[in-house]
């Protein structure tokens, strides 16, 4: 499986894992380490009797896009905006992942990649509609007014038109932190930061099958501007959390903390290898490979694991990162007793923009389950988009199921 199919499913399914239950039965354990792939700060390794059953639940993920652009608009039946992230690649088509979002806030992506496209369709867990077509792209070269045209043909069949002209040259004065309305409110707590932003010019146009539907007027100051209800942004970046199912198989984990050694885990349709690639006295550096587009930091106590951040970068290798961090560390669950509470703070940054999304994280053990409750206090948006993330055990299989609080 390809690594920018890995990536792009992260925000479709779990990909992720942690730290939660007890010893696990029937699990292989290591006795031989494989080359290091890197030169590491120590080597120390931790001989204690230490729990390292390692299952984390967040399904995380991150896209440094090189731009966003988005029309709404008025008066069609069943939909009300369309949208598009675009990657620019070396010698290759730009990937354009194209997404129509209905009145009902659902969306349908629309991807002109045919073999990754079939992939997600096969993998996908969250139940969001994801198909192929090609896409016609044209980007002038217009630095000061950028335009943008895509053409394609939708899920069922309508032939669309995404004119998109720039009313103003784009500035990092109108970026930001982006608030995603309702979009998509039913599957995910999104964070979208801007680097430069501008609306949409009256001479955009979105149609369908010939019929054009009239943007909204976004800002009028008469004489001087009009901007329509269209956004158009220079660097892009999208993390966060979505909703998803997955059932996870412990193969192997390791029997001391030491660097090279591994956990395991099959799925249905994959199998996740999770690394110990530093360790500096009690910091435990976990890396996903052979992609390392995951890293965890984790800290030993009381010899236990506990999560202090978990870093999710862009499968592209473009700069930038979606960054999680607990305060305290998110307790191991091992010495949890059942109806027992644990409270964490957490804060989510993007690259060096810090605390974007604060918020507390409780979690609790119950007869047969772990229940974690991720609570946003600000910005306001994020309030509504609390996560309830429930993992399940029986021996060595977990099922790990996430939710937005609201919809459940």
């Amino acid at each position: 499986m390809s690594l920018r199919l890995k990536v792009i499913r992260l925000f479709l399914l779990v990909t992720l894992s942690g730290f939660l239950f007890g010893r696990s039965a029937d699990v292989t354990s290591q006795t031989e380490l494989k080359p290091m792939e890197k030169t590491m700060r120590s080597s120390a390794v931790y001989q204690k009797n230490m729990d390292l059953t390692f299952i984390q639940p967040f399904n995380l993920f991150f896209r440094h896009n090189d731009f966003h652009v988005m029309l709404y608009f008025k008066e069609h039946p069943e939909y009300e905006a369309v949208e598009a992230m675009i990657e620019k690649r070396k010698e290759k088509e730009p990937l354009v992942w194209a997404i129509i979002t209905r009145h009902d806030q659902t969306q349908i992506d629309h991807i002109n990649n045919q073999e990754l496209a079939e992939e997600m369709q096969a993998s996908s867990s969250t139940g969001r509609e994801i198909h192929y077509t090609p896409i016609q792209f044209y980007s002038s070269d217009e630095t000061e007014k950028p335009h943008i045209l895509l053409k394609f043909t939708s899920f069922k069949g309508e032939n669309i038109v995404f004119d998109f002209y720039a009313a103003a040259k784009p500035l990092s004065k109108h970026g930001g932190l982006t608030d995603p309305e309702r979009h998509g409110e039913i599957s995910s707590l999104p964070i979208m930061w801007r680097e430069k932003s501008t609306l949409a010019s009256p001479k955009s146009k979105i149609s369908f099958d010939g019929k054009n539907y009239k943007i909204p007027v976004e800002v009028s100051i008469p004489i001087f501007f009009k901007g329509m209800k269209g956004y158009y942004t220079e660097g892009f970046r999208i993390g966060g959390m979505t909703i998803g199912e997955t059932d996870l198989k412990l193969v192997k984990k390791p029997e001391r903390i030491e660097i090279g050694m591994e956990w395991i885990y099959k799925t249905n349709n994959d199998k996740w290898i999770y690394k110990i690639v530093e360790i500096n006295d009690d910091q435990v550096i976990i890396q996903k490979v052979p992609e390392t587009s995951e890293t965890i930091s984790a800290r030993i106590v009381n010899e236990h694991l506990e999560i202090a951040e978990i870093k999710v970068t862009s499968p592209s290798g473009r700069e930038g990162a979606f960054i999680i961090k607990f305060d305290p560390c998110l307790p191991d669950m091992v010495g949890v007793t059942e109806g027992q509470k644990l409270v964490s703070r957490f804060s989510i940054s993007v690259d060096d923009r810090k605390a974007l999304v604060t918020g507390k994280i409780e979690l609790k053990k119950e007869t047969d389950r772990i229940v974690l409750n991720l609570d946003p206090e600000q910005p306001d948006w994020a309030v509504k988009r609390a996560m309830l993330i429930t993992v399940s055990r029986e021996d060595n299989r977990y099922w790990v199921k996430t939710v937005v609080k609201d919809t459940q």
